[in-house]
């Protein structure tokens, strides 16, 4: 359980019409906040007693009391438009004491089994999962990207009209305000979990992370549209780092690169001896790790969809059709590799 304070408001925004044709607005804001953990862990709820060690660096690394988030967020957007057409930039940066500092004070003792192996400490990827890789550290305590960067522009056609989009920009087709991640939304784009679960309040729309596509509207007039979107790029859903208060397993996001599994070693392959420890294989060990692999990534082409809205009476109507990689990481344990005494990789499969 935790306690979230959150404090906001608009350091600088202005507005030029200088020409009735031109417009210029530049809107920045800055957020701040604040999180505290209430109650004490629980070991079952953590780890089930020690059981299941790589599902316990974000819970046990946080004591009652103890601060989770100490987060600032700056964000600053330019629209310009010239009667029809326009552009938009944003970006946004955020720093977060509490991650910045790039480790977690995961505690030792019964029911807390350290998630690394000591007589290997060289071979481990990221080193122990106490301590946050460069990666974590940056995804959770200071960043820095930019968003849209998008130009757009709007057309007659008779009595119809139609609106494109060409850049870095996201699109919303469904009518979640909170979980779009899971709705249709989900096909047209990746997620910010760390700002969804930082920022208390955040809309599904200030979440989705932006991509580059072109993006078209069709309004054919009596209630009836037709959107259609192509897209150029794929990015993954971002998920709480490794070693963060609010992350699922130990071996998921960045940071996660390594994890235990149960299969141990196996001392009758040659060079290993009886203890599977040196001078065997550096991952054939008792303790059973696993080394993170390669990532395979969704495609930068073929992602595309369609959306027809209709409006009977007051209910409005949608049909929609995607073609999408999926944009969440899917943990795979690769046993062949144990039996080759190589030790397991963990590779997220996003495709």
């Amino acid at each position: 359980m935790a306690i979230t304070a959150l404090l906001c408001g608009s350091a600088f925004a202005f507005e030029i019409e200088g020409d009735s044709d031109v417009k210029v607005r530049w809107d920045t804001s800055i957020k701040y906040t604040g999180a505290w953990r209430l109650g004490g862990a629980d070991l079952w709820v953590a780890n089930q007693n020690g059981a299941q060690p790589n599902t316990d660096f974000g819970d046990l690394s946080f004591s009652s009391g103890q601060q989770i988030n100490d987060r600032f967020d700056l964000s600053s957007s330019l629209d310009v438009s010239y009667k029809n057409f326009g552009l938009r930039v944003s970006g946004s940066a955020w720093n977060d004491s509490v991650y910045a500092k790039g480790s977690g004070n995961y505690p030792s003792g019964a029911g807390r089994p350290p998630n690394y192996q000591a007589a290997f400490p060289g071979s481990l990827a990221g080193g122990a999962n106490n301590v946050y890789g460069p990666s974590a550290k940056n995804t959770m305590g200071q960043m820095s990207e930019l968003q849209d960067a998008f130009v757009r522009g709007k057309f007659d056609l008779g009595e119809q009209s139609v609106s494109v989009r060409l850049g870095n920009h996201s699109l919303i087709y469904g009518e979640s305000l909170f979980l779009g991640a899971n709705g249709i939304a989900a096909a047209q784009g990746p997620a910010d979990l760390v700002k969804a679960l930082s920022l208390p309040n955040a809309l599904f729309k200030d979440i989705a992370i932006p991509v580059n596509q072109l993006s078209a509207t069709w309004a054919l007039g009596d209630g009836l549209a037709l959107e259609a979107y192509t897209q150029f790029e794929w990015k993954p859903l971002r998920v709480p780092a490794a070693g963060s208060y609010f992350s699922g397993g130990d071996f998921v996001g960045e940071g996660g690169n390594l994890m235990l599994h149960p299969f141990g070693c196996v001392p009758a392959l040659p060079g290993n001896n009886a203890a599977c420890g040196a001078p065997g294989y550096p991952f054939n060990n008792s303790t059973g790790l696993a080394t993170r692999g390669q990532d395979f990534n969704g495609s930068d082409s073929g992602q595309f969809g369609l959306h027809l809205a209709f409006k009977a009476g007051d209910v409005d109507y949608g049909l929609y059709a995607a073609r999408y990689d999926s944009k969440a990481p899917i943990p795979v344990l690769n046993v062949a590799s144990i039996v080759q005494g190589k030790g397991a990789w963990v590779a997220a499969c996003t495709t």
